[in-house]
């Protein structure tokens, strides 16, 4: 069930004829001059009772701005999006970049915070941490470079296995403890986009990577039984299929 209101002039907002239940509300809007701004909040919804939920979306004087380009060259419309930490849960800030890849955001409350950076075509996205500073706007730029599509074919696994396929920049280490395994390294992409018996990454920049491949035990334990990796390098403007063999 979903619905949508107005908050206004006064702040106040209302939701009429909502069903029983947990319910989640999302505010969203700008915070005076800044970019968009949203929070999120858990409630419970009673029957015959009006709930009360007082929301504030919390500002500051830490900001951040930037350049965001693709090899160089300025990318407009880029989406730039804030999530800070220590705040009330869901808090967030976003903006795109304009014609010259130039972005800002400001009001910010200080402390730590990951910044996303992402584009359309083709799909990517690059996210690092930040402590954000109470009465500076800090600079972080970003470079992306030529992507390109990488598919994953798998093959030595029912399709009734829960299996996941992953990206790792550079090499990994994959360390066995009692039958389980677990993946030390960079992960640029945490699970691939699974379709017609494939999976599929989008966005995949140039670069040396290794695809890791995990099968799981069906059921409530789900633990990693089979693992496959497989070193691959990306190049400009060449699309990868790479067949993988799970034993």
């Amino acid at each position: 069930f979903n619905a949508d209101a107005t908050v206004g002039e006064d702040g106040k907002y209302t939701f009429p004829s909502l069903p029983p239940g947990e319910a989640r509300v999302t505010v969203s809007g700008k915070l005076r001059d800044a970019p968009n701004r949203s929070t999120r909040r858990q409630t419970t919804i009673f029957n015959d009772q009006v709930t009360m939920l007082d929301i504030d979306i919390e500002g500051g004087r830490a900001g951040i701005e930037g350049v965001v380009t693709r090899e160089g060259k300025p990318l407009a419309n880029a989406s730039v999006d804030v999530y800070m930490q220590e705040v009330e849960v869901g808090e967030a800030a976003s903006t795109l970049t304009n014609a010259k890849g130039e972005y800002r955001i400001v009001d910010l409350p200080p402390g730590p915070a990951n910044v996303s950076f992402s584009t359309n075509e083709p799909g990517q996205r690059k996210g690092h941490p930040i402590v954000l500073e109470d009465g500076n706007v800090q600079r972080m730029n970003e470079n992306f470079l030529a992507a390109v599509l990488v598919t994953v074919s798998m093959r030595g696994v029912s399709s009734e296995v829960p299996l996941t396929v992953s990206i790792y920049r550079g090499p990994v280490e994959v360390v066995e403890d009692g039958g389980t395994f677990t993946v030390r390294g960079d992960q640029a992409f945490a699970i691939g986009v699974y379709r017609d018996g494939t999976y599929k990454f989008q966005g995949v920049e140039v670069g040396e990577y290794t695809i890791v491949a995990i099968a799981r035990e069906p059921g409530e334990n789900n633990a990693p039984v089979k693992v496959a990796t497989d070193a691959i390098t990306v190049t400009k403007d060449k699309p990868l299929t790479i067949e993988m063999t799970l034993r």
